[in-house]
């Protein structure tokens, strides 16, 4: 048995931040890699040592077992914690730890293969008198002379597959050989094995799982059953514990199975052992997973049991001390998985910035997030950005928790599913738990209608009563807002809401009152309250509270009871060039010019030792749909150039050097001033 000083965790997103806090719980110091792009993350900001990942592609950074064996031992790392997904249940990497004398936390290298081919441990299964749904093996040509001997709908599955990658469903056995060559395609280009198998699809099933603990000396937990069923593209959206599904006697009988497999296998550390389930509950082995889930928090919170530190001390060589008479099911949880994904375009991923992040403080709440502000959701990645878990006494507490933490989950920017899961948990299908693995399936779209109905009922006045009131807010002293008196004039006004144009008389009353027409209706609002972003706006109608931000574009971004509303304006006013001069204290330090406010680079002018005249252009900088030239407050010559084409700042990000010429520094020391100049 070993203490272990240093874990290395390979691995990224919101699982690495979590291994990260239970690793500090047991003062156990962290290592994480990362590439250029996770820099940022919680996990990253919160580990002790931080390696940068060499390569572009995940082959070359998440997935190169070389380059992270060797910071491992090149750094003296006890164990590698390797999450889920990436190398989690890759057998090469287990035994590579293990030749370089590092502990692997998670099972053997030949339990990951034996327990990861798809047919291999079907057979284990059988063999164990655990029922399963009898696969049909062989290569592609042999599995299509079959075609007059199946039951259909059938279902082709990849050997080494996992994470719904690798699956097809045929209907018919005119779909069957195209379905049988795009599955073998897949598997070996997802998964490297090409072998694939064909076994009875069930009409109606249910997803159930069972999550497990063994250590090394023969003792093993049972740590009851979740509910996966609800699934897009195979990728489970919603998971609960326990399953709703199970009354005392199949909850038993699942059980039951589960302890064969544990004990067939000789399996150790953490892993979860899924089953199918058809309309009259009757199980089928379907795979397992060696390696911690992502549901993993729903049992946490029923069981109490931290299921990172037992896979830990499981790695050390330590015995479970829990009993399995020990263990009881506290309540019931619900998680939720939050994507930057499009339901209304068939759950297409929504990669892009994230400029405002505000996690809920809602009691009975957990999230689970690789984000703590403003980030970046990027296409290379799974575009999960967070787990949010309710728990309650019952079911129907956790579902009203979860739908609470969900409605006051902020996150503007990009496109994401809260909605969409806010009004699957409202279906009376969830609550009534008349669910398959098909529901999302086929309710997606009379979800996203009822989205948009309730959507509808949030008048556009009110809208422009919170963009009004924000921009009151945040147009003090040197602002471009103020300076084109935008909100004291009270013209007509156009704007461009949720896409629609409309126009808009908007006539002030009071600093905390205004009167917003359009199309003949007029509607007077009062600011009640405003903390930060959060606004509190009435009228005689009813009283709604809203967080509004503005991105670098300028675009406006309205959450109303968890609706996220955008709003672009359409000025006039703004076309008019609008000059404005800067301090040299203000805007250069050392020769360096630094962004006055955060924007784009789409334009630089310069080049490294060129010579400039005071008032020439250095770039352009794109901020707030208009470009901000830059120029130069002094005669010099270049000798910095920070930025790259394209680059996005901050304010008060460093431009560029600037050499003074000698003859007049210090006359132009103290005159020189820096222009700052808008245009459209």
């Amino acid at each position: 048995m070993q203490r272990f000083k240093k874990i290395l965790i390979a691995n990224r997103g919101e699982i690495a931040n979590r291994v990260v806090e239970t690793c500090h719980k047991l003062n156990i110091m962290t290592g994480i890699i990362y590439t250029e792009h996770d820099k940022d993350t919680l996990a990253v900001k919160n580990a002790d040592e931080k390696y940068p990942l060499t390569g572009s592609t995940i082959r070359e950074t998440y997935l190169n077992i070389d380059q992270i064996v060797s910071i491992a031992k090149k750094n003296r790392f006890d164990a590698i914690h390797p999450g889920y997904g990436f190398l989690s249940e890759n057998a090469d990497f287990a035994r590579a730890c293990q030749k370089s004398s590092i502990i692997f936390i998670g099972p053997r290298s030949e339990i990951i293969e034996l327990m990861g081919d798809k047919i291999k441990s079907k057979d284990l299964a059988r063999e164990s008198e655990v029922p399963v749904l009898q696969p049909i093996t062989g290569n592609t040509e042999s599995l299509k002379k079959k075609v007059n001997e199946l039951d259909y709908p059938v279902l082709i599955k990849a050997a080494s597959g996992g994470g719904g990658k690798g699956m097809r469903v045929v209907k018919r056995k005119e779909e069957l050989y195209d379905a049988l060559v795009t599955t073998s395609r897949e598997a070996k280009s997802y998964f490297g094995d090409e072998r694939i198998f064909i076994e009875k699809y069930i009409e109606k099933p249910r997803h159930i799982e069972v999550q497990v603990l063994a250590d090394h000396f023969g003792n093993s937990l049972i740590l009851f059953d979740r509910e996966c069923s609800l699934q897009r593209r195979h990728q489970k959206v919603i998971e609960e514990a326990p399953s709703p599904s199970l009354n005392a006697r199949k909850r038993k009988e699942l059980l039951d199975h589960a302890r064969k497999i544990i004990r067939a296998s000789n399996y150790t550390n953490a892993g979860t052992i899924e089953f199918m389930a058809d309309e009259n509950l009757n199980f089928y082995f379907l795979e397992m997973n060696t390696r911690i889930q992502v549901e993993h928090p729903t049992t946490e919170m029923i069981t109490g049991i931290d299921l990172v530190e037992e896979q830990i001390k499981i790695a050390e060589g330590k015995e479970l001390l829990i009993k399995q008479g020990d263990l009881k099911i506290n309540g019931h949880a619900i998680e939720a998985r939050v994507y930057a994904e499009d339901p209304e375009n068939k759950f297409f991923p929504s990669p892009g910035k994230i400029h405002f992040y505000r996690e809920p403080v809602e009691r009975n709440i957990r999230i689970d997030s690789s984000i703590d502000g403003p980030g970046e959701i990027t296409d290379e990645y799974d575009p999960m950005i967070s787990k949010i878990i309710g728990w309650g006494k019952n079911r129907n507490e956790a579902i009203d928790h979860l739908r609470g933490g969900l409605a006051n989950y902020i996150i503007h920017g990009v496109k994401t599913n809260i909605l969409f899961l806010i009004e699957l948990l409202k279906s009376s299908g969830f609550k009534k738990n008349n669910l398959s693995t098909h529901f999302i399936d086929q309710h997606a779209e009379s979800i996203n209608k009822n989205i948009e109905k309730t959507k509808s009922k949030i008048l556009p006045e009110t809208l422009i009563a919170f963009t009004h009131f924000y921009w009151q807010k945040n147009t003090t002293g040197n602002s471009i807002w103020n300076e084109i008196g935008y909100w004291r004039i009270f013209p007509r006004r156009t704007f461009i809401v949720e896409k629609k144009e409309m126009t808009f008389y908007i006539r002030r009353l009071s600093p905390d009152e205004i009167s917003v027409v359009a199309e003949s209706a007029e509607i007077k609002f009062q600011l009640v309250e405003s903390h930060g972003n959060v606004f509190v706006v009435r009228n005689a109608e009813l009283e709604n509270r809203g967080v509004v931000t503005t991105n670098l574009t300028g675009q406006i971004f309205i959450s109303i009871n968890g609706f996220i509303f955008l709003i672009d304006r359409k000025d006039n006013i703004l076309t008019r060039k609008i000059e404005r001069t800067f301090s040299a204290q203000e805007m250069m330090h050392d020769g360096q010019v630094s962004s006055p406010m955060p924007g784009k680079i789409i334009e630089i002018n310069v080049k490294e030792k060129q010579t400039v005249s005071k008032g020439e252009k250095l770039l352009v900088l794109e901020a707030m749909k208009m470009e901000n030239i830059i120029t130069s407050p002094i005669d010099g010559t270049i000798k910095n150039i920070f930025i790259k084409l394209s680059d996005r700042v901050e304010a008060g990000k460093n431009l560029v050097q600037i050499n003074p010429n000698k003859t007049n520094l210090t006359h132009n020391q103290k005159k020189v001033s820096h222009d700052f100049k808008r245009r459209t």
